[in-house]
């Protein structure tokens, strides 16, 4: 599994990696956006489920 995460840009139609996801890597999981952060909840690793919530600041993130 990877923890890929990456930023989309309407306005030019392009996407761009950005930091990874520094929770476990997970599949299966929910997301949500309240319209100005977006949230990523639950999930799976292997016989393991994930009972979290991350928030996702889409304008502030650690460079690589």
């Amino acid at each position: 599994m990877r923890t890929n995460t990456w930023k989309y840009t309407p306005d030019t139609d392009l996407w761009e990696e950005v930091a990874n996801f520094k929770g476990a890597p997970r599949t299966a999981t929910a997301s949500f956006s309240n319209g100005n952060k977006g949230f990523i909840v639950t999930g799976r690793s292997n016989n393991y489920r994930f009972d979290d919530i991350w928030e996702l600041h889409p304008y502030e993130y650690d460079e690589y």
